[in-house]
């Protein structure tokens, strides 16, 4: 029971976050305007300069874990044939497998996760997650255009090279690539950069979950229920399967 009150008092605060996100849209205080701003801020510039600042600032030979990459990679890979496999005969159109699938296999490790690391583990643990992030996303984002287009094969066809474009263009993809340089050779950024770097870092998580937060729309889940609760038991069963 001790154990209990201890982790909900770590991982309260993330969802009370959220939770204070839904009030404010709610109470008319942001908008779906700020909710997509504020989205393109964190996923452009915030959370970017907190992974390049977690991995520059760590030794690249203490947070590379090649064991547990594997391990993030094989469970992503069975839980998505799984969701694809259970997904044939429980879900009728294509358009909504798709959905299912994604919401399956899919984490929001990039907020959420990030978020509750470091409220578990301590803000030093975000280096190695930041670095197990960069190497998820490829993975993530070959199987979602993988889901969108298998399924509505007939509407859409999956084009490789702007896959790869894309991935390599990513924001976050980008931070690790910079980051691994200032790593490897223990490069200290002038103090001014680093500072503002720590500022726009800063504001990543906090920023991210209020986001969450004024985006839900309890409404719209209820319409599908059904289909989002298959998704969060497939979801809890691929964290555990990673967290064991």
């Amino acid at each position: 029971m001790q154990n209990l009150i201890v982790v909900a008092g770590l991982v309260a605060p993330v969802f009370i976050i959220v939770a204070l996100g839904y009030l404010l849209k709610k109470l008319g205080m942001i908008n779906d305007n700020f909710v997509k701003l504020s989205s393109k801020i964190v996923f452009t510039v915030s959370l970017p300069a907190l992974i390049f600042s977690e991995i520059a600032g760590t030794d690249l030979t203490q947070i590379l874990n090649f064991e547990l990459i594997g391990f993030a990679y094989a469970g992503t890979l069975v839980t998505f044939f799984f969701a694809w496999f259970i997904s044939i005969p429980s879900v009728k159109t294509a358009t909504d497998r798709t959905v299912f699938i994604q919401g399956s296999f899919r984490g929001n490790f990039a907020v959420i996760g990030l978020a509750l690391i470091a409220n578990v583990y301590g803000i030093d643990s975000l280096g190695k997650a930041s670095l197990l992030l960069a190497f998820t996303i490829p993975i993530y984002n070959t199987l979602a255009v993988i889901a969108l287009t298998v399924p509505l094969r007939n509407e859409r066809q999956m084009n490789t090279g702007y896959l790869i474009i894309e991935i390599i263009r990513n924001p976050l993809v980008l931070a690790v690539i910079f980051a691994i340089p200032f790593s490897y050779f223990r490069i200290e950024l002038p103090f001014i950069v680093s500072k503002t770097i720590n500022y726009l870092a800063a504001l990543a998580l906090p920023l991210a979950l209020l986001g969450i937060g004024g985006f839900m729309d309890f409404a719209e889940l209820k319409k599908g229920f059904t289909l989002s609760l298959y998704s969060f038991r497939m979801s809890y069963r691929y964290c555990k399967f990673h967290h064991g």
